[in-house]
């Protein structure tokens, strides 16, 4: 009060909206440095606001703030008119209450609105004329709030120092729809009226309760993930889930949090592993995928498979690796590498036998072809003998190849027809071999039956295709074709008689190649132009 009697230490409450946009919700005083017009009519040079309240302070000259919470200032006042003038700025005090972005409303001692601006007009549904002097706050109020906000209210006329000023409850509109508020009440001073401010706040809080559920969301997938979590930031430790502490052995978060990186793990992976970190947290390119050899906490030696990113952990770069513990898998993985080494050495002594055996086949009917006087049962011992060459070389290749699935089919039909053609060749007969073949790869159950095609075609054109003709030439190609591999032996000879159908032939030989190619699903097709061409499919 100043010496003319003038209560200079008033609430405007006027001001909450402007206060909350400068505040942010903050908790610390702010100054208003600008003059303004209280109720009173006094122009006060300057005010501090502290949460949703303002307080109007009073003094001779001057304002200074010594501290965040106690003020030592006095505030230069004026007067601009004399005392029973000061009705005369009502206006402007009516015309700044109407023109607040917020809804305000000032409210009798026994709870009637006594008064609204425009926003509370938007914000409830009703007009001025269907509130003012006829309804109660306490209809817009959802029941659950009632009681608490009643309380307010009548401890506000007790003790308005000590009665909450700002709170949140939930509004009732015309229509029936219910949304979160923020209000802010104070007493006016001098009177038993209060006037009070509402903000919107529904859209804060479905964000805020959005925000909360997806935190609570990751926070329990992280805390209930099989792998470990661990976040680092330099080389510090400063977060890990539960997983964690099982994978290395700890008890508690503490022992490992806020602790070096390098006491998980072994002594020689620390440079490695940290370096991995540091590059990752400085935005240099580094490995998201590695593994490294961990050290439990009774020293255990462990594997683990790490996959890192960088992320922001509160505001700085760090490194996130989810890790998960490899030591079984390596285990299984070490005990199937020699379960593999025992099964190649002893499928290379299969192979190896296999293409013995075969191989003393093959003498016995080149001996037994020796003895034989008749030419028919000398060529059919022979044929016999070659079929049985064609699998052993195979067999062959196989104990030499480190891959025991597939056969490097090139240098097996170069070897295949070199074989064949020597062991054809008769005198005077000039017969030239032209063999291409693609790097491919066949399964044992296709190579054998292919290996045998060929062996036929070869033997069938050496014997047949060049009789009286001094020289000629066998051409066998395999290459790709799509998903296919194509197989054509070819000779410039004399030819096939177009009477003969090699689907329906007595042939030994050619019946061989139709049921072969039949075996590995293929298809036959013989051209007849410029001696023959046997073309395969598969």
């Amino acid at each position: 009060m100043t010496p003319l009697g003038i209560v200079i230490l008033a609430l405007l409450a006027i001001c909450v909206h402007e206060v909350l946009q400068r505040l942010a919700f903050s908790e610390g005083p702010t100054w208003l440095s600008y003059p303004i017009t209280i109720l009173t009519g006094l122009i006060v040079a300057g005010a501090a606001a502290h949460c949703m309240t303002i307080w109007w302070m009073k003094g001779v000259s001057g304002h200074y703030l010594d501290d965040a919470h106690e003020v030592i200032s006095r505030v230069q006042v004026e007067r601009t008119a004399q005392v029973p003038a000061v009705q005369e700025p009502v206006t402007d005090y009516k015309a700044i209450f109407e023109a607040t972005g917020v809804a305000m409303m000032i409210l009798e001692e026994d709870t009637t609105i006594l008064l609204v601006n425009r926003e509370f007009e938007k914000l409830s549904g009703y007009s001025r004329k269907e509130i003012e002097g006829k309804k109660s706050w306490a209809e817009f109020v959802t029941p659950e709030s009632l009681e608490r906000l009643r309380n307010y209210h009548d401890a506000r006329r007790i003790d308005a120092h000590n009665a909450p000023k700002a709170y949140k409850a939930r509004f009732v509109d015309r229509s029936g729809g219910v949304r979160e508020m923020f209000f802010t009440v104070e007493l006016l001073p001098g009177t038993s009226k209060s006037i009070g401010s509402v903000i919107d706040i529904t859209e804060f809080k479905r964000t805020e309760a959005a925000l909360m559920e997806s935190e609570e969301r990751y926070r329990t997938a992280i805390e209930c993930s099989n792998d470990a979590v661990s976040i680092v930031q330099g080389d510090i430790r400063v977060y890990a889930n539960q997983k964690f502490l099982e994978i290395f052995g700890y008890d508690r978060l503490d022992e490992v949090i806020g602790q070096p990186t390098f006491h998980v793990m072994h002594p020689d992976e620390r440079d490695r592993i940290n370096e991995f970190s540091r590059r990752r947290q400085a935005g240099e390119p580094a490995p998201s995928r590695y593994e490294f050899t961990g050290v439990k906490k009774d020293g255990t030696i462990i594997y683990v498979e790490a996959s890192a990113a960088k992320v922001t952990y509160r505001g700085e770069p760090a490194s996130l690796a989810y890790l998960r513990d490899i030591t079984e898998r390596r285990k299984a993985d070490e005990q199937i590498k020699v379960s593999l080494r025992e099964k190649e050495v002893l499928l290379k002594e299969v192979h190896h036998r296999v293409k013995n055996n075969l191989q003393v086949i093959s003498s016995l009917l080149s001996l037994q072809a020796q003895t034989v006087k008749d030419d028919e049962t000398r060529r059919l011992l022979e044929e016999s003998r070659n079929r049985v060459k064609s699998m052993a070389y195979i067999h062959m290749q196989l104990y030499q190849s480190k891959n025991f699935a597939q056969i490097d089919f090139a240098p097996y039909v170069r070897s295949l027809a070199k074989n064949l053609l020597e062991s054809h060749r008769k005198n005077g007969e000039a017969v030239s071999l032209d063999v291409r073949v693609d790097d491919i790869f066949l399964s044992l159950d296709t190579a054998i039956p292919c290996g045998l095609i060929i062996n036929e075609l070869i033997s069938n054109a050496l014997e047949h295709a060049f009789r009286n003709a001094p020289e000629g030439r066998i051409t066998v190609d395999l290459h790709r074709d799509g998903k296919k591999h194509v197989l054509v032996v070819s000779d410039n000879g004399i030819g096939i008689p177009h009477e003969i159908d090699v689907q329906n032939t007595e042939s030994l030989g050619l019946q061989l190649v139709s049921a072969l190619v039949n075996q590995i699903e293929g298809s036959l097709n013989l051209e007849r132009d410029q001696g023959t061409a046997f073309k395969v499919s598969f």
